[in-house]
């Protein structure tokens, strides 16, 4: 009985293996194509688009459009579009974008976490 009980056990375990072992051979299907992010403005003519991904928001995004303006002043061949997210959010807006390969061209930590980083120097 012992047995019988001990070679049903081995039995299942290679079932369960081999269960395993066809669905890790599996082909991944594909993932379906990313729509746009609904942030994005159709590019004007000509224009490159840079987006700028930043934590920092209310009165904290007005450094980065007085940045911005004189920037497209300079270059008028250049958009440039600042995507603003607030709190711990970033991080997980960042995380995702990245992982969608689609990340901001440029990414500015919230003003608090560059503050953090500079006063532990």
């Amino acid at each position: 009985m012992k047995h019988r009980s001990l070679l049903l056990q081995f039995a299942l375990v290679i079932a369960l293996i081999s269960v395993l072992l066809a669905a890790g051979c599996a082909p991944i299907p594909a993932a379906p194509p990313q729509p746009p992010a609904p942030a994005e403005k159709p590019a004007e003519a000509g224009k490159i688009i840079l987006r700028v991904g930043t934590g920092d928001s209310g009165e904290g995004l007005t450094p980065h459009q007085e940045i911005i303006s004189r920037f497209e002043e300079a270059n008028p061949d250049i958009l440039v579009q600042l995507e603003a997210v607030a709190g711990n959010d970033y991080y997980t807006r960042l995380l995702t974008q990245i992982a969608a390969k689609r990340p901001p061209d440029i990414m500015v930590p919230p003003i608090t976490t560059a503050r953090m980083a500079s006063s532990s120097e």
